[in-house]
C-alpha cells in the first residue's frame, strides 16, 4: 500500500479531510493504483517546532495563522520574508 505522508502546522479537521481526499485522487490518478489502497498520514506540528528562513514560525507569527495552503505567512510568500536575524 503507497503512503503519502504531509508534514503540516496545526489545521482544522475539514482540511484535513479535504487534504486526504484530494491527495488520494490526485496520486491514483497519476498512478493508476486504486485509491482506495492509499494511506495519508498527517502530520501536525506547532509552530515552535518549524523554522522559517532560520526562525520559528511561533516568533514570526504568534498570534496569526499559516495561510490554508501553506504558500505563506500572515499573508506573505516565504520568497517575501525577510532574512534570518544575524546574531
Amino acid at each position: 500500500m503507497p503512503v503519502i505522508t504531509i508534514d503540516i502546522s496545526t489545521i482544522p479537521k475539514e482540511t484535513k479531510a479535504t487534504l486526504a481526499r484530494e491527495l488520494t485522487a490526485t496520486a491514483s490518478e497519476v498512478t493508476g493504483i486504486p485509491g482506495e489502497k492509499f494511506i495519508v498520514l498527517i502530520k501536525e506540528l506547532a509552530r515552535e517546532n518549524i523554522g522559517v528562513g532560520g526562525i520559528l514560525l511561533s516568533e514570526l507569527v504568534p498570534s496569526q495563522k499559516l495561510e490554508r495552503e501553506n504558500i505563506g505567512v500572515g499573508g506573505t510568500l516565504l520568497s517575501e520574508m525577510p532574512p534570518p536575524r544575524e546574531k
